[in-house]
């Protein structure tokens, strides 16, 4: 009989970290990787998966706008990307946005769009 069955098996390798080869579809082709020149808005540049994207982007050569309410930490977040030696530029803008609803009116017709937090 063997120490371990073949459904804990199976359940054991749904769990356990798959090491996989890159896929050279899914990698972003040469001539889109120069990003010199383009100024990037975003939010959620300050941490987790949006932090490293920032950086991702400074390495690429853009120009980031970092949107946050935490100035402090925008500024760690500058200091960081200025330390790696990337060759875009980074600044920080403090911004509070208003919750926007449905019963609220908009303002010229406009709807905005946001990604990120």
């Amino acid at each position: 009989m063997p120490l371990i069955s073949d459904r804990t098996r199976i359940t054991i390798n749904l769990f356990l970290p798959q090491r996989r080869t890159p896929d050279p579809r899914h990698a972003i082709p040469q001539a889109d990787r120069d990003l010199t020149g383009k100024t990037i808005v975003m939010t959620g540049g300050t941490d987790g998966i949006g932090r490293v994207a920032a950086g991702m982007l400074c390495d690429m050569g853009a120009n980031l706008v970092l949107l946050g309410r935490r100035q402090a930490v925008g500024d760690r977040v500058i200091r960081e990307l200025a330390a790696t030696g990337g060759a875009g530029t980074v600044i920080f803008r403090s911004a509070i946005w208003p919750r926007w609803t449905a019963s609220k009116p908009v303002p010229n017709g406009y709807s905005p769009r946001m990604i990120g937090s």
